[in-house]
């Protein structure tokens, strides 16, 4: 039989800016927080993020140069970060804002593993 489950998220895309909604975020909640793991790191880290009607920016401090950007049309977020356990190396990720989930989760592959990035509101 079957060992292993995989839990799906999804969600519909309507890019308010697009569609005569200009003041419209593409979340709830603007801002957010990115939480890199995996992929060789050896601790997870955080990034603050600001979304914006068409734009996703970061909030200083910057951890590990972390730098996202969106694809409103779409709904697609991607960008690149300094893998602090690969010498440094400029790391691209992408994935996907998830606007029924008020969230968005994207990947990046690592020296030898692959990683995952989690967007989501703040804890309270």
């Amino acid at each position: 039989g079957f060992t292993n489950e995989v839990a799906v998220k999804s969600s519909r895309w309507y890019p308010g800016a697009l569609h005569g909604a200009p003041t419209e975020t593409p979340l709830a909640t603007t801002n957010q927080v990115a939480t890199v793991s995996e992929g060789n790191l050896v601790a997870p880290f955080d990034a603050s993020l600001l979304v914006t009607t068409n734009k996703v920016l970061t909030v200083a401090p910057v951890a590990n140069n972390f730098k996202p950007a969106l694809v409103i049309k779409f709904g697609q977020v991607k960008g690149t970060f300094t893998h602090p356990d690969n010498a440094n190396a400029i790391t691209k990720w992408a994935g996907v804002l998830l606007q029924d989930h008020d969230s968005g989760a994207g990947s990046f592959m690592g020296p030898s593993l692959s990683g995952d990035i989690q967007i989501a509101p703040p804890a309270p």
